[in-house]
């Protein structure tokens, strides 16, 4: 596979998206997803596969995720991979986004997904670079931006994003039952299994469903429950 080839556009009309650092770094690109600007700490992953769960992978929460393989989307977005129920990192930064994928379990393809969801992408961009770059400086805040103007007023402006809670912004708000079929399923209030509680930090489906299939009966509280409040 050729990884030097220019990506293809997945707008209307050709037009621009920046990603602005808070070292001053600019890098240019090409719109992905949802119109508009958002802000996050820029964070990289080296998986080949699994963006769709990258994506509602609640420890994402508030980042800017860079993906380093080169060609994301090609199997496009499968409604029963989620690992939560939205989208949690605060935007998406990839070299080429697929238009067309070819899986046949897809329902919409990853520009289409972010679109739907308003979570603001780049595309375009060299992610192996800037994954070396965010190895050797550190934690950097990002913004994606129609342009490096408007993102550099916004990353003034976010001296205090690394204060916000997130374990609060990802936690259920109200408990729950898991069973095999997901949320409330009927079956699992089956009575031959013993009961376990899990405080919701941040959890993944995934971590649900193994808890299931070790015989488990998972119920999921909020993050901050007191021990006395969890009450089967």
């Amino acid at each position: 596979m050729r990884t030097d080839r220019a990506p293809r556009v997945l707008c209307d009309a050709v037009s621009k998206r920046f990603l602005v650092l808070s070292d001053g770094s600019v890098y240019e690109g090409l719109p992905l997803g949802a119109d508009g600007t958002t802000v996050g700490e820029v964070v990289f992953n080296t998986g080949m596969t699994g963006y769709q769960e990258i994506l509602t992978d609640p420890s994402y929460a508030g980042q800017l995720v860079t993906l380093t393989y080169p060609l994301i989307g090609n199997y496009g977005i499968d409604d029963d991979d989620f690992e939560s129920d939205r989208v949690q990192p605060s935007g998406l930064v990839v070299r080429e986004a697929e238009s067309e994928p070819s899986n046949w379990r897809a329902s919409k393809s990853l520009d289409r997904f972010l679109r739907d969801r308003g979570t603001v992408g780049i595309q375009g961009l060299d992610t192996r670079a800037l994954t070396k770059k965010i190895r050797d400086a550190g934690v950097l805040t990002g913004c994606i931006a129609p342009s490096p103007v408007a993102a550099e007023a916004v990353l003034a402006g976010a001296a205090a994003y690394g204060e916000i809670d997130f374990v609060r912004e990802v936690s259920t708000r109200n408990p729950y039952k898991w069973g095999p079929e997901g949320k409330e399923d009927v079956s699992a209030d089956d009575r031959g299994r013993p009961l376990l509680a899990v405080l919701d930090c941040g959890l993944k489906h995934n971590i649900l469903r193994r808890f299931w299939k070790a015989g488990c009966r998972p119920i999921v509280f909020p993050a901050l429950t007191p021990a006395e409040d969890i009450l089967f």
